[in-house]
């Protein structure tokens, strides 16, 4: 959310700066020089995050990259090449959407993943219940359904896990 925040600004700024003349006035500079350095800054922090988790690790690359572009467009604004610095937002806006549709890639994964995750172990609770179900049936000692009652005990409390993992899952 915060990259796409981010792109959306970044689209915003370059925007307004194509509508500008060909020449910066010093208001400009300063006004759209500050506008970048702070993207640039909000990049850098979600770069970092990316950085910190190894499963997304090439998103941080692409994002470094963009910070880069970034860092040139200010330079560029800031000495009042508004067409060079044009050009590298270009690049940063290409930079930050290829991290946005990696890191979509990298969630949709994820969230198929941990759904599989839930069948399988839907799937193992079913056997074992029906496996308890079994043993219950055939078993006349009161020790052994005791010990039966327990396991029935400890399948449901897997069962209470797997809904939360579920529900994990789902959101």
């Amino acid at each position: 959310n915060k990259l796409e925040e981010t792109k959306e600004s970044n689209a915003g700024v370059n925007h307004q700066l194509s509508k500008t003349g060909d020449s910066l006035s010093e208001d400009e500079k300063k006004y759209f020089g500050e506008k970048k350095s702070q993207m640039k800054n909000e990049i850098k922090k979600i770069s970092e995050e990316m950085q910190s988790n190894s499963e997304v690790f090439t998103v941080a690359d692409q994002l470094n990259i963009a910070g880069r572009e970034a860092t040139n467009e200010e330079y560029n604004i800031n000495k009042g090449q508004k067409q060079t610095a044009v050009k590298h937002g270009v690049k940063t806006d290409f930079f930050l959407n290829q991290a946005i549709q990696q890191l979509k890639a990298i969630k949709s994964e994820m969230d198929q993943s941990a759904l599989q995750n839930a069948q399988n172990a839907a799937s193992d609770l079913i056997k074992k219940q029906k496996d308890l179900k079994n043993k219950t049936q055939k078993e006349n000692d009161p020790k052994e359904q005791s010990q039966l009652s327990k396991e029935q005990e400890k399948l449901k409390d897997d069962l209470k896990n797997l809904q939360d993992q579920i529900k994990q899952a789902i959101q």
